[in-house]
């Protein structure tokens, strides 16, 4: 994970259009594939990012609001 513990997100195409007003460190629901990525710096470090490629992710508000099918009652 990165550090301070959040995990990337990455949105394409129209999700990445209609979701530019989000904040670092939002609560988000997000469908996806999680991808880990390795690399080596010029320095010869390794690095290594965690990440969720999305195919749909919605703010929490709006997935309690919302009739979003994998939600459910978050109340409970």
């Amino acid at each position: 994970m990165a550090s301070g513990g959040l995990i990337h997100i990455v949105a394409v195409g129209k999700l990445a259009e209609v979701k530019l007003d989000l904040q670092s460190g939002q609560h988000l629901l997000v469908i996806g594939q999680l991808h880990q990525r390795s690399w080596k710096t010029p320095e010869g470090r390794n690095q290594t990012r965690t990440e969720v490629v999305a195919i749909d992710l919605r703010t929490i508000d709006e997935a309690r609001s919302d009739t979003w099918p994998l939600m459910g009652n978050m109340d409970s």
